[in-house]
């Protein structure tokens, strides 16, 4: 898990509403993005209604947490907010509801009009649960206001 006293760390950034990182959305997984060297992570304890089969976390839960992760850390290398156009995930093994996870995520670079970031989560011992890999598109103040203005 990551160490909150680590100087090289700093908090990306979080959105009231937002499931992924809503400071205000109670129903959300809570995720407080932070900045460390070429990575962006996120601690994740799911909570009983991020249930699926059995006792494990939802699978649509674990690909919002990567996808929240893997558009942060596009958003962060671009300095502009970025949208999600393909994500593809791979899991691993089931992730108990008990404990807490590092989703964590890096982006890889710029393809043709797109960029692109991957990552995964880990369990406490360190082992890998999911992986994905995702494609975005960098969001001009004009495009957000546009679909802001598309949902509203």
């Amino acid at each position: 898990m990551v160490d909150e006293t680590d100087v090289t760390m700093s908090e990306t950034h979080v959105t009231k509403g937002c499931f992924g990182c809503g400071t205000e959305n109670a129903a959300g997984l809570g995720l407080r993005p932070r900045k460390d060297g070429g990575w962006v992570r996120a601690d994740f304890t799911p909570r009983p209604h991020h249930r699926g089969m059995s006792r494990v976390v939802h699978g649509g839960i674990v690909a919002t947490a990567l996808d929240e992760i893997l558009t942060c850390a596009a958003s962060v290398e671009l300095g502009a907010l970025a949208a999600t156009v393909a994500l593809e995930v791979e899991f691993l093994a089931p992730m108990p509801l008990r404990g807490q996870y590092e989703v964590r995520a890096r982006y890889t670079g710029p393809a043709d009009r797109l960029h692109g970031a991957e990552g995964e989560v880990a369990d406490a011992a360190g082992k890998v649960l999911a992986r994905a890999r995702g494609r975005f598109v960098a969001l001009t103040a004009d495009r957000v206001k546009k679909f802001v203005d598309k949902v509203s």
